[in-house]
């Protein structure tokens, strides 16, 4: 299933939740922290593919993010990826098991999230 673009309803969203085992988001500039939908997407214990950072460095400041990344909830592919290599790396998340994956406490990473923009101001 292919999705490119945005999905307005609600039911459209839970429908495309159901049937989804592993997302995969390629972003010509890569991941950053404020990617909102690959947070919801690993919300749902499903593995995440993406394009890669420019930085690793970019997560630092969250430590939810950085244990995703260790776990393998959260994998790589290069920004520049081959079609081949894209779905290499998605067929290896798809074997992963999402219940091996640390779990998500919202409250932690508001606070991460929160004390990150605090230090930076």
């Amino acid at each position: 299933m292919i999705v490119t673009g945005y999905v307005a309803s609600t039911e459209e969203v839970f429908a495309l939740f159901e049937r989804i085992g592993v997302f995969v988001f390629l972003f010509p500039e890569g991941l950053t922290a404020r990617r909102s939908s690959v947070i919801t997407c690993l919300q749902s214990s499903r593995p995440v593919v993406v394009s890669a950072p420019q930085s690793l460095d970019e997560f630092r400041h969250h430590p939810g993010l950085t244990q995703l990344i260790a776990g393998g909830a959260l994998s790589f592919v290069p920004r520049a990826a081959a079609v081949a290599e894209i779905a290499d790396r998605l067929l290896a998340a798809a074997k992963q098991r999402s219940d091996g994956f640390p779990a998500i406490d919202p409250d932690a990473w508001w606070t991460a999230t929160t004390d990150a923009t605090g230090a930076a101001l």
